[in-house]
């Protein structure tokens, strides 16, 4: 049977407010099983499916780790494996970022790195966001040689993707504009060059926008973003001079605050 994809997406993007509600529903502990505390438990088992493949399965365990209903031990376990999954691939997808950060350099290349564990530092444990490729921005000017470095028999196991819309076609700045406000962070013993925060924030709500918001984890991102931005954050910066895009991302931000709760003292 074949299912809208709208559909899917929207069912996708209520699953975080669920588990919001999960968390304020649950029971103590020590509390005797309930008919609410049965209702919850068939609840998860119903959406665990949705969850694991919306990379927010991690994050319900989460919610809902402190729980003591047996009915709960069955699907809250299989969430505690995706956790257990994502912590271990975390710990390798690191090794991976330091690894190709020393391999471009070694060609003369000098990367950004957007996303992925960009973001993912933010959260409260590694194991919360899944990992996947590796996303770098380059300048134009280096593109020919990072491709040939990375294609080399023993690159070819990185998964990096160069092509982002978010900056080639959405974004305002310039690479060199990137870069000049961009921060190194050490990882694995190498430092790893990363967005300045107000051009994270503004890169990660344009990334939701362009897929459609169909994955509630990119929203968890700008809510991970948002709650972790510095006290001289600049919110002009941010936003940029086209009004249309500052508005999509004022748009994004709105929803990680009114759908997550994200925090926004010193709004835009």
């Amino acid at each position: 049977m074949l299912v809208d994809s709208k559909v899917i997406g929207t069912t996708r993007c209520r699953l975080i407010i669920w588990a919001e509600q999960l968390q304020r529903r649950s029971p103590e502990r020590g509390v005797a099983s309930s008919p609410q505390s049965e209702m919850l438990a068939q609840e998860v088992a119903m959406v665990a499916p949705l969850l694991l493949a919306s990379g927010a399965g991690a994050l319900c365990w989460w919610r809902l780790r402190h729980s003591s209903e047996q009915q709960l031990i069955i699907p809250l376990g299989q969430l505690r494996e995706t956790y257990l999954h994502y912590a271990i691939h975390a710990a390798i997808h690191e090794r991976q970022v330091a690894k190709v950060f020393r391999v471009l350099r070694s060609a003369g290349v000098e990367p950004i790195l957007l996303k992925g564990w960009a973001i993912g530092r933010l959260y409260p444990e590694a194991g919360l966001r899944p990992t996947g490729d590796i996303d770098l921005s380059v300048a134009p000017g280096g593109y020919e040689a990072a491709q040939a470095v990375l294609k080399k028999p023993q690159n070819e196991r990185y998964w990096v993707d160069r092509d982002h819309d978010e900056i080639t076609k959405f974004d305002g700045p310039s690479f060199e504009d990137l870069y000049s406000r961009s921060e190194l962070v050490k990882l694995d013993g190498t430092d790893v060059r990363i967005l300045g925060p107000e051009d994270h924030l503004r890169i990660l709500c344009l990334h939701l926008l362009k897929h459609g918001a169909w994955r509630p984890l990119w929203l968890c991102d700008i809510a991970a973003a948002l709650e972790s931005r510095p006290s001289r954050f600049d919110w002009d910066r941010c936003l940029g001079t086209n009004k249309l895009r500052a508005e999509w991302v004022i748009c994004a931000i709105a929803l990680a605050h009114r759908l997550l709760g994200a925090n926004l003292e010193m709004p835009p």
